[in-house]
């Protein structure tokens, strides 16, 4: 762990500072800073060379002596040429909110496509601020390496951050062509998907888990902030229904919007969802915080449209404030989990009408997809065929019905 400070440009007025303030303390704790001693001061708005005021600067020198501080994190978004500003000043390593995300993401991915977008989006950032940082650069000749007359540098730089985003993004597109085959045959299929959400380490996957039978079929689930960034599916079976659900990546407070459109592909998950449940720690104190986090963040990638169910969790773990809650479990009482699951069916695949039909006996094999999505009932059998009783989804009724007219 290496021995950090905590800086922070703050407004006074901002009720939720200590919310924040919190947040980056688990951030750091999960990419291996330890805070030692944190500062913050009050701007309306970053200084534009060293984002705080000569006397903070002054300050964290003398913390940097006094702790033998191996790092600062700043808990904002800053451009590059500040932080290299900062990190020149100090002497010792300097990063921001984003870098600290970033490093976060980089620590835990293990799929590919993972890997791909978090390199994509280091690029997509670096080259926005480095831009800015080599402005003095951008005097005009060809004296640097290969470039033409008349060719900035900060001009070849994006052209090379470019180049190198476009082939990651082509490799990221082909690792996408591959999983939309699985994709479309579920597109396809009348069962429905469900998507979990919700800030970070609040417990999605441990939910998943508790509602998955097959132990081979179980997702990680640790207690740490990012434990994942691969998206994980699993198929969940609960009376005779069926529907795919998928655990998605956490959100943070102000998740910076270059990761979001790096990790879109992560998130298509969540938008090709037909129910989002967001999962919701009300063990947390700051349990309300971190719901609107996530209510900004549904919003922020075109989602909050999507039905949602939101799913009020460890209960057993703290004492009830008296606020209801319409769906309340918690993931160790087996018989809430499976209230849960009725909610989830109920919800997904609603009684709305009903139909009767005659089958052939040729084509009974027919019926078997039905059979997940909506409740059939055998009425008689006859010489010709079976005649049954079909309820549910009006558009899921309509299609059966077509099918043996």
């Amino acid at each position: 762990m290496k021995k950090t400070i905590l800086a922070s440009i703050v407004d006074p007025q901002n009720e939720e500072n200590s919310f924040y303030d919190e947040e980056c303390r688990s951030l750091c704790e999960q990419a291996g800073y330890e805070i030692i001693v944190s500062t913050s001061q009050s701007l309306k708005k970053p200084y534009p060379r060293f984002a705080f005021g000569k006397g903070k600067i002054e300050t964290i020198k003398i913390l940097i002596d006094e702790t033998e501080a191996e790092a600062v994190v700043i808990n904002n978004y800053l451009h590059y040429d500040v932080l290299q500003n900062l990190s020149n000043e100090f002497g010792i390593e300097v990063i921001d909110r984003f870098q600290l995300i970033l490093n976060i993401f980089q620590l835990h991915a293990s799929s590919k496509e993972a890997k791909l977008q978090i390199e994509i989006a280091s690029l997509r950032y670096m080259s926005g601020y480095r831009d800015e940082a080599h402005a003095s650069d951008d005097q005009q000749g060809g004296t640097l390496h290969n470039r033409g007359s008349g060719e900035s540098y900060s001009s070849l730089y994006r052209k090379r951050n470019r180049r190198k985003i476009e082939l990651l993004e082509k490799e990221l597109s082909e690792l996408k062509k591959r999983k939309e085959i699985n994709y479309r045959k579920r597109r396809d299929s009348l069962i429905k998907k469900v998507a979990l959400v919700g800030y970070t380490n609040v417990g999605k996957s441990s939910l998943l888990n508790a509602m998955v039978e097959r132990e081979e079929k179980k997702v990680l689930a640790e207690n740490r902030l990012f434990a994942t960034l691969d998206t994980g599916t699993r198929y969940i079976s609960y009376r005779h229904y069926g529907f795919i659900l998928s655990d998605s990546v956490g959100f943070v407070s102000d998740l910076p919007h270059t990761l979001i459109q790096s990790f879109r592909s992560t998130l298509d998950v969540i938008n090709e969802a037909d129910l989002l449940i967001h999962v919701i720690d009300v063990s947390n104190a700051n349990y309300r915080l971190q719901k609107e986090v996530t209510e900004n963040t549904l919003k922020e990638i075109h989602a909050d449209q999507i039905q949602r169910m939101d799913l009020y969790h460890k209960c057993d773990l703290t004492i009830d404030d008296g606020e209801e809650h319409e769906h309340s479990s918690s993931i160790y009482i087996k018989e809430s989990i499976d209230k849960l699951m009725n909610d989830i069916v109920c919800t997904l695949y609603p009684f709305e009408t009903k139909c009767e039909l005659s089958v052939p006996y040729s084509n009974l094999n027919q019926l078997q997809p039905f059979y997940e999505v909506c409740s059939i009932s055998e009425i008689e059998r006859n010489e010709t065929g079976v005649v049954i009783e079909a309820e549910g989804e009006r558009h899921i009724i309509e299609r059966l019905t077509k099918l043996f007219e």
